[in-house]
């Protein structure tokens, strides 16, 4: 197989920055109802401008999201896709997809009766983006056959073939890629993103955008998932390791109320009296 390969500058493609580069493979497309077959790869590394908007591109897409956010917009629906997940998407149908901020993915387009075969059983089942542990053996698999392209150690048809199966049949694997799931590590991803900010002034726009998510979208999922509102819940953090602190250490109360992100030890205590009926003080005397 003989292939063309092609290295991006920020000037060829709007959004794609230096060391991206993709390669074709020039052979034609025979044998589909054998053999999967490849019809380009690449790896990208993307700014805001990056977005690709078509009607109709006819190949599958299979992409791991290596760092950042993708925004797609696909069969009416808008969705994000972030690091560690897989998009799986026809692009016989409309699509439109990009960078959400900065953005790193690894990618094939791929054609073939048993890659639309098996993207049919798993679009059915689950929808386009793949969040489990199967992401690691397809990242895996992708980069394999990127590998064999950057190296000039080109797959034999079958040995491609089954490279491609291989990325494909993992999918089929996929357990938890529901809406509940979904929301589960939207939630967790957030709660560490207020944990590891615990000592900064950071808004609910900052959280939700931690997770590449509208700020009412965010609420809402963030509520039904834990009983309260990112806000209540960051309130609750912060009084929870006040506490631990009081409890467990030496810290002043100014320290303390630094450490839990107020600006004030004024505002801290005020904030503790209303939250837990005592004063840091006195609560931290109670212990004793």
């Amino acid at each position: 197989m003989n292939i063309e390969r092609k290295s991006y500058v920020l000037a060829n493609e709007a959004g794609v920055s230096p060391g991206s580069e993709f390669f074709i493979a020039s052979e034609e497309c025979q044998d589909t109802d054998i053999f999967n077959h490849l019809v380009m790869c690449g790896q990208y590394h993307c700014t805001d401008g990056y977005v690709i908007d078509r009607l109709f591109y006819d190949c599958l897409f299979i992409a791991y999201i290596d760092q950042g956010a993708m925004d797609i917009d696909y069969e009416g629906t808008h969705q994000t896709a972030v690091a560690g997940d897989v998009v799986f998407m026809d692009l016989k149908n409309p699509h439109r997809y990009g960078a959400a901020g900065s953005l790193d993915f690894s990618w094939l387009h791929i054609k073939g009766s048993i890659c639309n075969h098996i993207y049919e059983h798993y679009r059915n089942k689950n929808g386009i983006i793949i969040h489990d542990y199967t992401c690691r053996d397809i990242s895996s698999n992708i980069r394999y056959i990127l590998s064999s392209f950057k190296t000039g150690q080109l797959l034999s048809k079958t040995d491609l073939s089954s490279a491609i199966y291989k990325t494909l049949i993992s999918s089929l694997s996929a357990e938890n890629n529901s809406t509940a799931s979904r929301s589960t590590r939207v939630v967790t991803v957030a709660i560490e993103y207020m944990k590891y900010n615990l000592s900064n002034k950071i808004s609910l726009i900052d959280i939700a955008s931690s997770v590449h998510m509208s700020k009412y979208h965010f609420i809402r999922i963030f509520k039904n998932n834990t009983g309260y509102s990112p806000y209540e819940y960051l309130q609750k953090l912060r009084m929870d390791t006040a506490k631990h602190l009081l409890h467990t250490t030496n810290k002043t109360i100014g320290e303390i109320s630094r450490a839990v992100g107020y600006q004030s030890e004024m505002g801290f205590t005020s904030a503790f009296c209303e939250k837990v009926g005592i004063s840091p003080g006195r609560y931290r005397n109670s212990l004793f």
